[in-house]
């Protein structure tokens, strides 16, 4: 099914934002130069690899990137330094407050 792409942005800094598709109903982190899909399960799963630093590790560079993150490809890496990271976990942080926020304001309890 073919569809247009609405993104609603849900959170951005300088680096980059998050913004949620209606069409596809998956988030798109785009960061850097880096574009991540995710549905919300997938987007809650990335953001607990990342806080717990699972299949992250220290590799030294020359340009100051000191971490990689492992994906399922064999010859894809994801580099990040210590700020980037840790920016990149605030920003799906908020994103996962605002939601939690929308879904508590939206329930009747009634």
């Amino acid at each position: 099914m073919i569809h247009e792409h609405q993104l609603r942005t849900i959170t951005q800094n300088n680096n980059g934002y998050i913004a949620y598709c209606d069409g596809c109903k998956k988030y798109n982190i785009a960061y850097k130069n880096s574009l991540l899909v995710f549905t919300e399960l997938e987007l809650d799963a990335f953001k607990q690899l990342l806080e717990n630093r699972i299949g992250i590790y220290s590799f030294s560079t020359t340009h100051g990137k000191e971490l990689f993150l492992k994906t399922p490809l064999s010859n894809l890496f994801i580099l990040f330094t210590e700020v980037e990271l840790e920016e990149l976990i605030d920003m799906i942080s908020k994103v996962n407050f605002l939601l939690n926020a929308h879904v508590r304001a939206n329930s009747n309890p009634n």
